[in-house]
């Protein structure tokens, strides 16, 4: 039996990473806002899946699937962020005591070569965990 792993054109890995986005075209609005933030729970060159803490839940009961969004995805260990466009493939709504979790799995549109050579090389480090942390110390503490 084929498994969704099995389908994929690239392996995904598990490396952390924040990552803001927001929705495109009709979309730009959704719940309210503009933008959202979340955590990559895996990378592939090929796409994410996107873990969201929603307090309030305006995205909760929303049909995900297939909305474009724009993405950016810092990796400060090569001082670059990546921007780029994906589309929503699939959305999981879940849970975790008064909060409201949103998995999406995002499928890249148009990562450009650049984009793609910085991807391919942080992909090759093991630097995920650091990455994590510096990037929510630099959000959450850091003045």
């Amino acid at each position: 039996m084929e498994t969704p792993d099995d389908r994929r054109q690239f392996k995904r890995l598990d490396k952390p990473l924040t990552i803001d986005f927001g929705f495109i075209g009709e979309s730009a609005s959704i719940a309210g806002r503009n933008s959202f933030s979340g955590f990559v729970e895996d990378i592939s060159l090929g796409g994410i899946r996107l873990l969201l803490r929603e307090k309030y839940g305006k995205l909760y009961n929303m049909s995900l699937q297939g909305k474009r969004i724009k993405l950016s995805l810092p990796l400060s260990q090569f001082e670059h962020t990546i921007y780029t466009t994906g589309i929503i493939q699939w959305a999981k709504n879940t849970r975790e005591r008064t909060d409201q979790l949103i998995t999406l799995g995002v499928k890249f549109l148009d990562l450009g070569a650049t984009d793609c050579h910085y991807l391919e090389n942080y992909l090759s480090t093991s630097q995920g965990d650091h990455n994590l942390l510096w990037d929510l110390w630099k959000k959450e503490v850091k003045p």
